[in-house]
Parts: C-alpha cells; structure tokens; sequence
C-alpha cells in the first residue's frame, strides 16, 4: 500500500518538477520586460505568495484558460465543478489516501484560480458571478475539512483542531465580505485561502515521503498534517481576528468624523 503511495505520490512530483523548473527558468527571464497584469496588485498582500510567484500563476496557466475559452465554458462551470472535485478529494482524505487527495485538490484550487481570469478575459465579470464564486468557495472549503476530520474521527484533539479551523477560515472571508458592505476593503493577515492551499497540498503531496522517514523512527506519520493544521488554526484565527479589530475601528472612525 505504501509503495503505490509512494508511486502515486512521486510520479506526478517528477513531471510536475520538471515542467516547473523549466517554465519557471524561462519565465525569470521573460519576467523584466513582461507586461505586468494589472490584477496582480488587487490580490497581492503580505505573505509568501507575492507579485512574482502570481504573474507565474497566470502566465503557467495560460494555456489552460485558452483551452476553456474554446470549450465555451462559463466562469459559472469552473466554479460549480470545484466543489465536485473538492468532494472527491474529502474522500481520499477520509481514506487516509493524502497524496492522491492533495493533487485533486490541487486540480479544484486550479479550477478556483481560473474562473475569475476566465471571467475577465471573456467579458463575464459580473456579481453574482462573484457572489456564486465566493459561496462555493466557503463549501468546498468545509468539504474537504470535513473529509479530513472524519480520517481524524478517533481523535478529538484534532477534531477540536479542525473545527477551530473552520471557523478561522469562515470568519476571515465573513469579515472580509461584512468590510466590504461598509466600503473598506482589507486583505491583511497571514492565512488567506491561497496559503491555506499551498501548506494543505504540499503536507498532502508528501506525506507518504513522510511515512518513510518517520517510520524508521518508530514517530506518529500523521504529525506533518497535524502540525500543519494546528498552524492554519492559530493562523488563520490570527488573520480573522486582526480583520475585525481593522475594520471595527474603521467604522468607528468613520463614524465619528
């Protein structure tokens, strides 16, 4: 079981390794003189995902927009199918199958990344579009916690651990979405949804790498994904709670001038 794991965890890592490697090498170059994509700075804040690895998201995935423009699909489509992949990823992760739960999870977040750039460059912006896109967002979210609570159903710390989670990530978007009924737009904090993405697939991707190195010292091999879901927990309740004193004291302010 582990060396199918292991296969299914490394064969993708191989490609995917190498087709970053050299997409990355040739877009460093192209990079300086590369027309800037004037949404970058609306979804750029502080944190490890900044300008330079954004323009690479959009530039790498390019491709693959220009392939759903053809297909006539709808912003509305990619964002109605994340939340199916991202059940069939809950269950992977409730199998304890964590590698092959965190590359169709990774296929929903591509899917989540396209549906507002496909919007953009066929002229579909609109608000309900974002308001369905930001709905699902929260499902698929839930879902694919849930998925890995229920691996954790035996063990109640990491249940109280990932309902701490949960509510982080629901009330840093609710705070963010409430800020923005009383005009005041914020992105600070440490744990939006594309952090909470990039630590979930990569504990996910590795784990059966995990295993190996654990096993041999006779360590729990689920302590990667429970370390890395007690950080979102203090995290992203961090990000929540600095976004409500933010934006509480805006409103105060200016309510009082």
């Amino acid at each position: 079981m582990l060396n199918n794991e292991i296969f299914v965890s490394l064969l993708p890592i191989i490609i995917f390794n190498l087709i970053f490697l050299i997409t990355l090498m040739i877009f460093a170059i192209l990079y300086p003189g590369r027309k800037r994509d004037e949404t970058v700075p609306q979804y750029t804040h502080k944190s490890f995902i900044g300008p330079f690895a954004r323009e690479y998201g959009y530039w790498f995935t390019y491709p693959i927009l220009q392939i759903f423009i053809k297909l006539k699909l709808t912003p509305n489509n990619l964002t109605a199918f994340s939340p199916v992949i991202a059940i069939i990823s809950a269950y992977f992760y409730y199998k304890g199958n964590f590698a092959v739960a965190g590359w169709i999870c990774w296929c929903s977040g591509i899917l989540d990344f396209l549906d507002g750039r496909l919007a953009r460059a066929t002229g579909k912006i609109s608000k309900e579009g974002a308001f369905f896109d930001s709905t699902l967002d929260r499902y698929s979210d839930g879902i694919v916690f849930s998925g890995i609570a229920l691996y954790f159903h035996n063990n109640l710390f990491m249940l109280i651990i990932l309902l701490i989670t949960i509510l982080g990530t629901e009330i840093t978007s609710y705070a963010k979405a409430r800020g923005e009924v009383n005009g005041i737009e914020t992105r600070i904090g440490l744990m939006q949804r594309g952090e909470r993405f990039v630590l979930l697939l990569l504990v996910s991707i590795f784990h059966p790498f995990f295993m190996i190195i654990l096993n041999r010292f006779g360590i729990t091999t689920e302590y990667p994904i429970i370390i890395v879901m007690v950080l979102m927990a203090v995290l992203t309740n961090y990000t929540a709670i600095i976004r409500i004193v933010y934006i509480f004291r805006k409103i105060r302010n200016s309510s009082s001038v």
